[in-house]
């Protein structure tokens, strides 16, 4: 049972090379798609004119989601990790009911909220009722760093 914990939760995160620009292609894909997600649904744009958009913003999120949790899947017990799984909860209902589409939108702001909220709040644990992060600083996934 402890080599299991210690693959799921490593005493360090893991890390590679080019994660960092991978999680900036990640991140700018994300962004391009919540932007042509929301600016169709705050126009009100039909939906199958945002629903690409809606593609893009759930496989840059998963994609970003799924390397926070390999590289220390401590984030499944964090509030930002409950937060980010109920937010792709949420844009997966879209493709059930479009026309939902605005109250899910503020539901999405309400949560991206917790993302940039102070490091206390993001890294608390549901489980230990406390903040519990891998290094004590601010991130649990850092990225790799050219020694010199």
């Amino acid at each position: 049972m402890k080599n299991l914990s210690h693959l799921i939760f490593p005493s360090q995160p893991r890390n590679f090379f080019g994660k960092r620009w991978l999680q900036i292609s990640l991140r700018t894909a994300h962004l391009i798609g919540i932007t042509g997600f929301s600016g169709g649904v705050l126009l009100g744009v039909e939906p199958k004119l945002w629903l690409g958009f809606l593609h893009l913003t759930l496989l840059s999120g998963l994609s970003y989601f799924l390397l926070d949790i390999y590289c220390n899947a401590m984030t499944l017990i964090q509030v930002r990790g409950v937060t980010i799984f109920i937010k792709m909860v949420l844009l997966t209902t879209l493709y059930y009911n479009p026309e939902q589409a605005s109250i899910v939108l503020w539901i999405i702001i309400i949560s991206s909220i917790i993302s940039h909220a102070p490091g206390n709040l993001r890294y608390f644990s549901l489980l230990h009722w406390k903040r519990v992060d891998v290094r004590g600083g601010a991130q649990i996934c850092g990225s790799v760093t050219k020694s010199t």
